[in-house]
């Protein structure tokens, strides 16, 4: 990891690789991939988008937590961002905080689902017997909502 706790450059880039061997292209598609994928996030995550508390500056780092918390959240992939601290408690609670469905103060965040929270902090004195009831109600949770739902 480098000191923001990202990838280092070179690892970044062969994670670019990988995700160029789904384009038509090879090398060049990893680019043009990276360029379509940092297109989408800045198009999708803007101060008119989505309300952001005062101070915050819109990172790369933060707009991509954004981007694939809205994402994980409308497609229902169970997603954990893990890494140095920074911008991960931060980009969860700007989602939470704008995703209220219809009712939700920006027209854009209108048409997401509104969200119910189920935040977890792990720290050095978490189990996997933590972990996996966090995960147990939350699937409990939402279950109970699926059935509402009929």
């Amino acid at each position: 990891h480098d000191e923001r706790g990202g990838l280092p450059p070179t690892r970044r880039l062969n994670v670019w690789m990988e995700c160029g061997k789904c384009t038509d292209r090879r090398y060049d598609g990893v680019f043009a991939l990276q360029s379509n994928i940092k297109s989408t996030v800045d198009v999708f995550v803007t101060r008119q988008h989505f309300s952001l508390p005062k101070g915050v500056a819109l990172t790369e780092a933060l707009k991509e937590n954004i981007f694939c918390t809205v994402a994980c959240i409308e497609t229902r992939i169970p997603l954990a961002i893990v890494g140095q601290p920074g911008s991960k408690t931060l980009s969860f609670h700007i989602v939470r905080d704008n995703l209220y469905g219809e009712f939700s103060a920006n027209k854009f965040c209108k048409q997401f689902v509104a969200i119910d929270s189920f935040f977890y902090q792990c720290s050095e004195q978490s189990t996997s017997e933590h972990v996996a009831s966090v995960f147990d109600s939350a699937i409990e949770r939402q279950q109970f909502y699926n059935e509402q739902a009929r």
